[in-house]
């Protein structure tokens, strides 16, 4: 009669050895899991800061063009962080540039009418400064990303009168 000997004959995986495993799965799943989402961390910052400067940059441009198109300016500075800028034009109506607290955008408004705000990204200070006759200095457009970030521009606009 042969005797079977469980220990020599045996196939398969122990406890210890499927323990062993699972520990490891679970370390590089955490790995993995923890690289991703700093990974969308980064993006999210990296996106809503091109999308403040994005917008930064539209009014830094729309300003610069009917800046250029005025014949006179006045910069008015009763808010010392949010100023407005009215801008004459010899054939066109006044445009005036001026911080909205009720969105904390830059609006334009022809005539008093509001043409809409430029840009989505929240401003935090507009600072603008009378340098010359024929020169304002933008000292400060400072807007606060959605992610809390803050972006600064600075600039500086000619009247060229049309």
């Amino acid at each position: 009669m042969t005797q079977w000997s469980g220990a020599s004959g045996e196939r398969g995986v122990t406890l210890t050895e499927l323990t062993i495993i699972g520990v490891l799965a679970t370390i590089v799943m955490v790995a993995l899991t923890g690289f991703y989402m700093n990974s969308q961390r980064m993006w999210m910052d990296t996106s809503t800061k091109a999308m403040a400067q994005r917008d930064a940059t539209l009014i830094v441009e729309t300003l610069r063009q009917r800046v250029h198109e005025a014949d006179d300016y006045v910069v008015d500075t009763d808010d010392a962080i949010h100023n407005s800028l009215t801008l004459s034009y010899k054939y066109n109506p006044t445009l005036v540039f001026d911080w909205d607290s009720s969105d904390s955008l830059i609006h334009i408004i022809q005539t008093g009418t509001d043409l809409g705000a430029l840009g989505q990204t929240h401003v935090l200070r507009f600072e603008l400064a009378p340098d010359g006759p024929n020169l304002i200095d933008l000292t400060l457009l400072e807007q606060r990303t959605a992610t809390g970030d803050t972006v600064r521009i600075q600039s500086q606009f000619q009247l060229l009168g049309g």
